[in-house]
């Protein structure tokens, strides 16, 4: 015969035997639990590797600086200024400056009152990284900032209507900016600092005039912190010691200008190889470039001359450094001409510096400032495969 289970719901007469069967599965229920807890606890411990306590921070920054006129033509702009700056920045997962010390990154939004019928106003947006310091206690702190990205003035110069304004020549321009903070902590949601820094527009030669506009300052900033539990993918890759050795090539290109009576547009090319070492959180590389370059071939209100080996291609070799933020990364480069079709138009070394973003496991969009001794030669746009 099969069993048959009749469950029958009923008031249950009260009894001290029932009382103490009742009182004996809860507290068996009760130690069950705790083991539960108990043993999901210890798995935490274990695994404390693969999280990490992460912090978004959202700063509130007020400045006054002055434009510094760093060139004769600009000493009639010379003008204080006031800005407000928001900034939004969360820890990057395992990417650390030094022991205990993680990075940060996020977006930089600011505008620019610069009190001049020159410049007019000024606005930000770009990409911002925090590197903490040396911590001088658990309520005192220090941070490296810097911000790239792109910048707007509402007042160019313009040969008709604004002829005085010699510093900057589009609407559209680079930005970036470098700060030290130096904070205290007032709890664990809110502190206070105050900074010291620059901010630098530019157009990186696209349109003349550039000779950019800087802008040295000091703030006060209010901040408020929110702390989460991130779990850290790819950490152990990060502490990995294995140098991961690629090559890559790289094409990019980009337009440059060259005086304000002359409204020519130059197209620049720049086809790049080498090799890369990456380890960890560092890439360090070597290269080999050509460059195509009409500067050489230019004439203000000439015909510009065919195009030939020998009077539009110089050629370089450079070192570089890039520091990976999980997707991005930071890009600096030292390089020497080894050729170019004539001198005095360029220094003997460039510096190049940018932003990458990586797209696929072997592919990667580029922007870099190619500059000569601080002069902007030209912005470089294009892609970089490795492999």
């Amino acid at each position: 015969m099969v069993p048959i289970w009749v469950f029958e719901w009923s008031l249950p007469q009260i009894s001290l035997e029932n009382n103490f069967v009742m009182h004996s599965a809860y507290a068996n229920f009760r130690r069950g639990l705790l083991c539960t807890y108990f043993i999901f606890g210890c798995h935490l411990l274990q695994a404390q590797g693969s999280f990490y306590l992460g912090e978004k921070i959202t700063k509130f920054e007020v400045q006054q600086g002055f434009l510094f006129p760093h060139h004769a033509d600009m000493s009639h702009l010379y003008s204080g200024y006031q800005s407000l700056e928001f900034k939004s920045l969360k820890t990057l997962k395992g990417v650390t400056h030094h022991v205990g010390s993680p990075v940060k990154m996020g977006i930089h939004a600011g505008y620019y009152h610069f009190n001049s019928n020159y410049l007019g106003n000024g606005v930000a947006l770009g990409l911002a990284f925090g590197f903490p310091l040396n911590k001088f206690s658990e309520r005192f702190y220090s941070n490296f900032n810097f911000t790239y990205g792109l910048g707007y003035i509402s007042r160019p110069f313009d040969v008709v209507k604004n002829p005085m304004n010699r510093a900057i020549g589009s609407h559209i321009n680079g930005y970036a900016q470098i700060s030290l903070e130096l904070g205290k902590k007032f709890s664990d949601r809110w502190s206070m600092g105050m900074k010291l820094g620059m901010s630098h527009f530019s157009n990186g030669n696209a349109k003349a005039p550039n000779l950019g506009v800087n802008l040295p300052f000091a703030s006060v900033t209010l901040n408020r912190s929110i702390y989460f539990l991130r779990e850290n993918k790819g950490l152990s890759k990060l502490k990995s010691d294995s140098i991961d050795k690629r090559w890559f090539i790289s094409s990019r290109f980009g337009y440059k200008s060259v005086d304000v009576d002359d409204p020519r547009k130059l197209v620049v090319f720049v086809f790049e190889g080498g090799h890369a070492w990456n380890i960890k959180q560092h890439v360090w590389k070597t290269s080999v470039s050509v460059h195509s370059d009409p500067i050489y071939r230019f004439e203000k209100f000439q015909k510009m001359e065919d195009f030939s080996l020998a009077n539009g291609i110089e050629g370089a070799a450079a070192v570089g450094y890039e520091r990976k933020f999980d997707d991005w990364k930071l890009c600096l480069d030292l390089g020497l001409y080894l050729f170019a079709p004539a001198k005095g138009y360029k220094t003997a070394y460039f510096e190049r510096l940018g932003v990458s973003r990586k797209l696929t496991e072997h592919l990667e969009a580029q922007v870099k400032l190619r500059a000569n001794k601080a002069v902007a030669d030209v912005v470089e746009w294009g892609l970089v495969y490795s492999w």
